[in-house]
């Protein structure tokens, strides 16, 4: 079952190595391109010039010393965000996740990844972006998140097959069917390389159809070896080999010899597995391969316990060890040297951010003086021509203005004049209207004198209380000089006693008590308002106090919003409701009614302890100075 999961992982882990070292070219250390690299540096041209060269430098280091080449990515990064430049952006990200990648920062890489193809979407930048998604492929196989990295491959297949580019298609085939295989999907995983291996007999030609089919065939016999379908992968990678050794694909010979071995291992012919062990062993010296030599060293002491050969085993097995230590060692000092970067490129950035708040605090001190100075400038230009020009005006200006100053003295004078002569009809009016009322109630006073029938003389003493209410509005009127609304609160009380006047015997103890908050209304609302009280209390008097010597008449007037709310009660016997038919009222309902229409308002009757009249009426313009 080790085994087993062995050649899965060699399977996985193989292709996706082969690509990216396609994709990377080559991951030598040149030393002498090194130096040139950092000589254009210290050379002045421009920003994107450094940028590219900052990313050779990285792609450079990239095996040697990952940490350097991570510090020199960063640093195209930081140039690239500083001028906005997205196509340098995208180039960074990738190679900032490349070295992630490397050193196995899975996550990051990750991050990074996404990063650039947002990037290189903006720019159109489509090799960019193909190569993040290659990666990205890598990095959630790596990390077992199979589908999505199957989902990767399919959308970088679709990109490349939109390229026509028939050997990138061809390998990528091949990617998509290893990726299938991680996620249980065997069989299509086959059809995959099939189509593949058939894309790539038809349509290339000479050594590049060798080295694709060599790979391609490769990746078939390891599915076959990890399905326990031994001789169907050694039949394929009889083919195999020449083609790889026709066109010196060092690596791929070297996983082709692990394919051999893994193929008669598991068919349990142990000394053809030895001899492809020491070929790859050798060639993962060779290629300087150190997980290659700790799996393969694993597996020579397989072998040689499997024969019986203990001695030969446990060595195998110390070497590996001792491989494994050396890897874990090289992985914690990369760690380590990444780490040391990563602080210090930290420490760099945020001393280049300070340094550009800083430059940018001077720069925008050095505006506003300067937009201060050019505003005094300006501020002292205009108030020296302002001042020239008042000298030589003011004179005429002093002149037209004493020339109006006199005139509005005229014009003030004449509409004071206006004022008075108004007030003084207004109030002659409001005489004259009290005077004709008074007239007629005198009329009414002596045509009282001369009846004999009591309905008739109180008939007459209604309407004389009606008259006398209208009366006291203009009365109100007369003596409020410059006002044309009248005092409710003052109104109401002497409404109420004279009425109390002319209807209570003197026996009665009747108490008026009202809560009035509005405290002035104009002529055209308080002469119907003044009507319906008149009617109210006058029934009070004549028929809710009976059968008794107390009681109480209260009034509530206010205002809510748009609304005054008149309440008037009684604590006597109350009114029949059959009173309130249109067909049976009194003479005093149906002027209450008409009033109330008149002002456009509602009426509402309860007889609550006595009879309760609520009024509303819509409140127009200001009415109530004070409320």
């Amino acid at each position: 079952m080790q085994a087993r999961h062995r050649t899965i992982s060699i399977l996985l882990h193989g292709l996706t190595w082969l690509l990216l070292c396609l994709a990377e070219r080559s991951f030598a250390f040149d030393a002498w391109k090194a130096d040139s690299l950092h000589n254009s540096l210290r050379t002045k041209q421009p920003d994107t010039d450094r940028v590219n060269t900052l990313l050779e430098l990285s792609a450079v280091y990239v095996a040697d010393s990952p940490a350097r080449s991570f510090y020199y990515a960063n640093e195209a990064l930081f140039l690239s965000e500083r001028k906005a430049w997205q196509q340098g952006i995208a180039s960074a990200e990738l190679r900032i996740a490349i070295v992630y990648e490397d050193v196995g920062e899975l996550y990051e890489a990750i991050k990074h990844l996404h990063k650039s193809i947002k990037a290189s979407r903006i720019t159109g930048d489509l090799p960019t972006e193909r190569r993040c998604w290659q990666y990205l492929v890598h990095c959630y196989d790596h990390t077992e998140r199979h589908q999505k990295a199957l989902n990767c491959q399919a959308h970088l297949l679709n990109m490349l097959i939109q390229t026509g580019d028939t050997v990138a298609i061809c390998r990528h085939m091949s990617a998509y069917a290893t990726v299938m295989f991680g996620t249980g999907r065997k069989q299509e995983g086959i059809e995959w390389l099939k189509r593949g291996i058939l894309l790539a007999g038809t349509r290339l030609h000479g050594d590049t159809r060798k080295y694709i089919s060599a790979e391609i065939l490769n990746t078939l016999a390891n599915v076959y070896v990890s399905l326990y379908r031994t001789d169907s992968a050694l039949d394929v990678l009889r083919k195999t080999l020449p083609l790889a050794i026709a066109v010196k694909d060092t690596p791929n010979i070297a996983y082709i010899y692990s394919t051999f071995c893994d193929a008669y291992f598991y068919s349990n012919r142990y000394d053809s597995a030895e001899y492809y062990a020491y070929k790859t062993l050798a060639l993962a010296e060779y290629t300087k391969d150190l997980p290659l030599q700790k799996g393969y060293h694993t597996t020579l002491s397989w072998l040689f316990e499997k024969k019986g050969q203990a001695a030969k085993a446990l060595s195998y097995y110390k070497s590996a060890d001792s491989l494994g230590k050396l890897i874990t060692d090289t992985e914690k000092n990369l760690e380590q040297s990444m780490q040391i970067s990563r602080v210090a490129i930290e420490q760099q950035r945020a001393h280049r951010e300070q340094e550009r708040r800083d430059l940018e605090a001077v720069n925008t001190d050095q505006r506003r003086a300067l937009i201060i100075a050019i505003g005094i400038l300006i501020a002292l230009a205009i108030i020296t021509i302002l001042i020239f020009r008042n000298l030589k005006t003011k004179e005429k200006t002093n002149k037209i203005i004493r020339e109006q100053a006199e005139g509005l003295k005229q014009q003030n004078e004449v509409i004071d004049a206006a004022l008075r002569d108004k007030e003084i009809l207004l109030q002659e009016m409001h005489h004259r209207v009290k005077n004709n009322l008074q007239l007629i109630n005198g009329l009414l006073e002596l045509q009282m004198t001369k009846l004999t029938d009591k309905n008739s003389v109180e008939a007459l003493m209604v309407a004389q209380q009606r008259i006398y209410s209208m009366a006291m509005v203009h009365t109100k009127l007369y003596h409020n000089t410059g006002d044309a609304s009248v005092e409710v609160h003052e109104f109401a009380t002497d409404l109420f006693q004279s009425l109390s006047n002319a209807f209570n015997t003197g026996e009665s103890n009747i108490q008026f008590k009202d809560h009035i908050t509005v405290t002035h209304l104009s002529l055209n609302m308080l002469v119907p308002i003044g009507l319906i009280l008149n009617e109210l209390i006058t029934n009070s008097f004549k028929h809710a106090f009976t059968h008794t010597d107390t009681g109480t008449i209260s009034l509530d007037l206010r205002k809510e919003n748009n609304t005054v709310i008149l309440t008037y009660a009684d604590s006597g016997t109350g009114i029949d409701p059959g009173k309130f038919d249109e067909n049976t009222e009194t003479l005093g309902l149906y002027l209450i009614r008409r009033l109330t229409r008149q002002l456009k308002g509602d009426m509402a009757y309860s007889n609550e302890n006595g009879s309760k009249f609520t009024f509303t009426f819509p409140y127009e313009g200001n009415q109530d100075r004070h409320s």
